[in-house]
């Protein structure tokens, strides 16, 4: 049977694009969220840094953080750029997508220099 005579049935292909729909908003959701989140922690671990005073910071990431030096760098950045209104968080669905844009604005400020 060739793939032009067989029988479409609409209502389960209706069923199935309806779920896929229904995950691709939470999957999106959950993107948001993750974005969200990171904001957050990125700006207690500014708090932190302020509070443990200078040269102190790694040492504390690395006894009391369990994210790496790394997570905790790009969620300070994110943080410092949302406060400055860099960037809203509600334009961007993922943390590379606001990286992303963050480093697309960055290169636009360095051009227009």
């Amino acid at each position: 049977m060739s793939a032009t005579s067989r029988s479409v049935d609409v209502g389960r292909l209706k069923i199935l694009a309806e779920k896929a729909n229904r995950e691709h908003s939470q999957a999106q959701g959950a993107a948001q969220r993750a974005v969200e989140h990171a904001v957050e922690a990125g700006k207690l671990l500014l708090k932190a840094k302020e509070e443990v005073g200078y040269g102190n910071f790694t040492n504390w990431i690395e006894n009391n953080f369990d994210g790496t030096q790394r997570h905790a760098t790009r969620y300070m950045r994110l943080a410092t750029a949302v406060g400055q209104k860099r960037i809203d968080p509600d334009e961007v669905f993922s943390l590379r997508g606001a990286e992303g844009l963050l480093r697309d604005r960055d290169a636009e400020q360095t051009l227009e220099r």
